[in-house]
């Protein structure tokens, strides 16, 4: 996609060879174009706009950011879905050559703040208006477009990338306290707070304007409430929303690839791809495979590979890298974060996104967010038989889950009956790990205001803080790393919105967790087993 980096500091600063520095350490993000655009804010101090640009959508004939006119100069990090509809609404179906297009002219004609209100997509954008030099940020609801806000009283830095922050003249201090927060209780716990592994950095709260006015003596971020969205679409049958929201996710002008496993989520994408004959630009599929049997798919995988031979769609296995070959990739990887990795699996990630671009890919379309948002994991069985008698959902775990779940809580049928508020199947809870941290940190109790079941409660907690957050956080800093932008159909609003208005018994309604997703996929696809397995594998790795 994109990088973005705002800074206020002194004029002397921007020289020739500051812009040469930061155009290097931006290039990842945006090998395609690099500009930058300045506003003096005094005698002695000015705004500094940089804009790197991987070219999607619009390729040939997109606006060059920063976007600047007289009121307001503005920058974008992402993709709008809905820009079509938008300029038929609001600009006469204008300026459709790409979302970028749309979107600045929106903004001219109804305000920003109006106007984040109905996009959908997933972004992140920054906007400073002239006439008060007030800088204004917004991230898309579920943070997968990143930004970064650094100030320390001297400095103010936006950024999409920690490491931008390289190209100041100061020396940055690791965030202690952070660090020994997510280590002690694991990678889950990351954003129960916007704070990094960086004193002074903090990752920009999502789905919230936040704005700031830019005076030489700026201090603190204002912060709005929440952006409440406007949502047109109505009550559409649920597989509609589904293929809708992966269709739209398709690039039109450039490569696309799959990360493929055994499970439900990315075959609903492959059987959505194939139902509808859109892969003329598919490159292939892509599979990370483990030497531990315990995580090994292949044996689940054969029917698929030679059922994409016959399509003639490519199919390639990536090995997760070990020894020092593993190393090597963590260091590179811990170096572009400025920050900790959080599993073990995004290693195996990493070499996935180097085969993709070997292939020619720009954008992977993946299943995240669908364990979340349709009850994927084990402990959702427990939780759901919690509050629910289905003896129908009872037989099939007995027969089918219990005998494959490893952790020792989970293997009790009726267990969140007995212990409602038990956290411990997702903490690292072994007194000799515990004893490695002098200061001992403490997991917030999950918000139960929202939800009226535990169920609900334990899946909107990995929606919106837990899992999900990270999960994007390590997807986007590996696919981009790789100059290719990872989409996520999952995760669009009208999915979300569908979904969440699903009683708790349809979500188990063939005996298995997330049936929705299984029912869609059989609708396409009835030979494809993986929409009624069981076992699940997920993405995980061992070195």
């Amino acid at each position: 996609m994109c990088g973005l980096f705002f800074q206020i500091s002194s004029k002397e600063k921007f020289d020739l060879n500051f812009d040469n520095k930061l155009e290097e350490l931006m290039g990842g993000r945006g090998p395609d174009a690099f500009n930058v655009t300045k506003f003096s804010l005094s005698n002695d101090f000015e705004a500094y706009f940089a804009h790197s640009r991987l070219a999607i959508t619009g390729v040939h004939s997109a606006m060059k950011q920063p976007l600047e006119c007289k009121q307001f100069i503005m920058m974008l990090n992402g993709e709008i879905y809905n820009y079509r509809e938008l300029s038929s609404k609001y600009l006469n179906g204008a300026h459709q050559e790409s979302d970028t297009n749309v979107l600045f002219h929106l903004v001219n004609k109804l305000g920003f703040e109006d106007t984040v209100k109905q996009i959908q997509g997933m972004y992140s954008i920054v906007h400073f208006d002239k006439t008060n030099a007030k800088l204004s940020m917004h991230r898309d609801p579920f943070g997968q477009k990143p930004l970064y806000v650094y100030d320390d009283d001297s400095e103010l830095v936006v950024c999409s990338e920690p490491r931008y922050l390289s190209s100041l003249d100061k020396k940055l201090t690791i965030n202690l306290d952070k660090s020994n927060e997510i280590l002690s209780l694991g990678y889950r716990f990351r954003y129960l707070q916007n704070t990094t592994e960086i004193e002074n950095l903090v990752s920009l709260p999502r789905d919230k304007i936040v704005s700031i006015y830019c005076s030489n003596d700026f201090r603190g971020l204002l912060t709005t409430v929440p952006v409440k969205k406007i949502n047109e679409q109505g009550n559409r049958q649920l597989n509609c929303v589904i293929s809708d929201s992966i269709l739209s996710m398709i690039p039109q002008e450039v490569p696309y690839a799959l990360p493929l496993s055994s499970g439900v989520d990315s075959n609903c994408i492959l059987e959505t791809v194939i139902k509808n004959k859109k892969f003329e630009n598919l490159v292939g599929t892509y599979t990370v495979v483990s030497s531990d049997q315990r995580y090994d798919e292949t044996k689940y995988l054969e029917d698929t590979i030679n059922y994409l031979q016959n399509l003639g769609i490519k199919h390639t296995k990536i090995y997760a890298p070990c020894g020092q070959e593993a190393f090597e990739i963590m260091k590179k990887m811990v170096k572009q974060r400025m920050g900790m990795i959080t599993g073990l699996n995004a290693v195996g990630q990493f070499n996935l996104f180097s085969a993709m671009k070997s292939d020619g890919a720009k954008v992977s379309i993946s299943g995240i967010g669908a364990d979340e948002v349709f009850s994927g994991y084990y402990d959702h069985y427990n939780l759901f038989m919690a509050d629910n008698i289905d003896k129908k959902v009872e037989d099939n775990w007995d027969t089918n889950i219990r005998p494959i779940v490893r952790n020792k809580w989970l293997k009790e049928k009726f267990f969140f009956r007995k212990y409602p508020d038990f956290a411990g199947h997702i903490l690292e809870n072994k007194s000799d790990f515990k004893n490695l941290f002098h200061k001992k940190a403490c997991p917030v109790t999950l918000d139960k205001t929202t939800h009226n079941t535990q169920l609900r409660v334990r899946m909107s907690h990995e929606l919106h803080t837990e899992t999900v957050p990270n999960v994007l956080r390590d997807e986007d800093f590996n696919s981009m790393y790789h100059m290719i932008e990872s989409r996520a159909p999952f995760l669009a609003e009208d999915v979300i919105d569908a979904a969440g208005k699903l009683e708790e018994t349809t979500l188990f309604e063939l005996g298995l967790a997330k049936s929705p997703l299984r029912k869609y996929g059989l609708s396409l696809n009835n030979n494809n087993d993986a929409f009624m397995r069981a076992h699940k594998i997920g993405f995980n790795l061992s070195f």
